[in-house]
């Protein structure tokens, strides 16, 4: 045993307070102390990786679906998916009703027979208290004289379309509309207010009995209805208003 190896008394290892002998601990060799440091580290690393949890993919999200990136690839912010833009709906203006939509037109009739026209419409406000617009007077005429197979519209044309009485003697004087008396026959301008489908009956009926234009028929019809239900006008009345203004 050499001297470094034999043990120092301790002074504080007796019984009684004496002198003991003190032993150093044995000294390590520095190969067995790396090896023994790099055993611990592996083992603490090992018991880390285990208990921290795997990593997720990059762009994964918590539900396991993957989300889209602007930047192309999965670790950029996720952004959602936009839907197309929806084409405006084109809408098509609907259908007018001819039942519903109006056409105001003129016809031209007599001007005695539109003061006889004037006369009715103030012998009715007298007796209802309403005096009735000039579309509803012509659109009452003509419910007055219609018939199924239209026998009194082509009865009144025809009454129309006759030579005046024939005269005796070689030129009788029979013409189709020759004027028995001078002067023309004065008109009046009358405004009415049908709607589509009610001018285009008058223009289908004034053809089917053989009128010439819309104011003939119109003005057939205003006569034979004003000579039954306005011909007891005085002498006397006046009207008060030209029958040119549409109401």
């Amino acid at each position: 045993m050499s001297k470094k190896d034999e043990p120092i008394p301790d002074p504080l290892a007796g019984e009684g307070g004496g002198f003991g002998v003190f032993k150093p601990a044995p000294r390590k060799s520095a190969a067995a102390g790396k090896a023994k440091e790099s055993g611990k580290t592996s083992s603490q690393t090992v018991s880390s990786s285990e208990q921290r949890p795997a990593a997720q993919p990059a762009g994964a999200s918590e539900s396991g679906g993957i989300s889209t990136s602007v930047w192309g690839g999965g670790g950029g912010p996720s952004v959602e998916a936009v839907p197309p833009p929806v084409p405006p709906v084109q809408t098509v203006a609907p259908l007018v009703d001819d039942t519903a939509h109006f056409a105001p037109t003129s016809v031209l009739i007599g001007a005695e027979l539109a003061i006889r026209f004037e006369y009715y419409q103030a012998k009715v406000k007298t007796k209802t208290g309403t005096e009735p617009s000039i579309s509803a007077v012509v659109l009452e005429a003509l419910n007055h004289c219609h018939d199924e197979d239209l026998r009194t519209y082509r009865e009144i044309i025809q009454n129309r379309r006759k030579p005046p009485q024939a005269a005796s003697g070689p030129f009788s004087g029979a013409a189709p509309r020759r004027r028995a008396a001078t002067g023309g026959r004065m008109t009046v301008q009358l405004p009415i207010r049908p709607t589509k489908s009610e001018l285009n009956l008058i223009d289908h009926f004034s053809k089917q009995v053989g009128a010439q234009s819309r104011s003939e028929f119109i003005d057939g019809v205003l006569e034979r209805f004003l000579n039954t239900v306005a011909n007891d006008m005085p002498r006397t009345f006046k009207p008060k208003r030209q029958m040119g203004t549409p109401r």
